[in-house]
């Protein structure tokens, strides 16, 4: 009925905040990196909201760096999406 919540739905308000996008890329890359187990990264597929990037950081690439940053130097493929 519209895009309106009813009664007893949970909304949710987000604020942009690039120390919080930053500390939950290292949060998500620090997991995966124990996942890993120290093996050897020769690839990675990046996909990142179109809400990041140099309009949130500053800079250009940023969530690449992160990347590589955690793995070493590899290649990162990948795209900006809605969401």
């Amino acid at each position: 009925m519209g895009a309106f919540p009813r009664a007893g739905q949970t909304m949710q308000f987000q604020r942009r905040s690039a120390a919080a996008a930053m500390e939950d890329m290292d949060e998500l890359l620090g997991r995966a990196a124990k996942k890993l187990g120290g093996a050897q990264v020769y690839g990675a597929c990046l996909c990142s909201c179109n809400g990041r990037g140099q309009g949130l950081f500053g800079r250009p690439n940023h969530d690449a760096k992160c990347v590589q940053d955690q793995f070493g130097p590899t290649g990162v493929a990948g795209f900006f999406c809605n969401g």
